[in-house]
């Protein structure tokens, strides 16, 4: 008898100024989350530092989503999520990019713009790579400025 085990989907995520991981997609948890990430993908981020989220760092992605699934409002370091701005307008009634953020330490509180509370997909969680080198990197994002952080499917 044979049976076949389904793998977990992983993606690769490599930061221009040093630093590979790979993430597990949370498909069981957010499912639709998952599948809209990984149907846009490659990705191509250009990550900066939170301002009132603590630390997290983050990037604008052309994802057309609007789904709350796996929300939370504080993410453990390694944990991947997307901010989907369920009010989609901002200031002059602009549309407000949806976000993909990385949690590098455990110092953080979701909030929106200005500070407001928000919700976000917990989409996928780093299982390969160094979590102490994450924290390197949101410093050095925090300190130098943004850098470019490329999301590909893991082979």
């Amino acid at each position: 008898m044979m049976f076949l085990v389904e793998m977990a989907k992983k993606i690769d995520i490599e930061f221009e100024r040093g630093g590979r991981f790979s993430a597990e997609l949370q498909e069981e948890e957010a499912p639709k989350t998952a599948d809209a990430i990984w149907n846009a993908l490659p990705i191509i981020l250009q990550v900066k530092h939170a301002m009132w989220s603590g630390t997290v760092i983050y990037g604008f992605a052309d994802i057309k989503f609007r789904i709350i699934e796996n929300a939370k409002r504080i993410l453990r370091p390694g944990e991947i999520a997307l901010q989907t701005h369920f009010i989609p307008l901002g200031p002059a009634n602009k549309p407000i990019p949806r976000e993909i953020l990385i949690a590098y330490d455990y110092r953080n509180l979701i909030e929106a713009t200005c500070g407001f509370p928000a919700m976000v997909n917990h989409f996928a969680t780093i299982t390969e790579g160094d979590l102490r080198l994450l924290v390197d990197i949101g410093t050095r994002i925090r300190e130098k400025g943004m850098e470019r952080a490329t999301l590909v499917r893991k082979t």
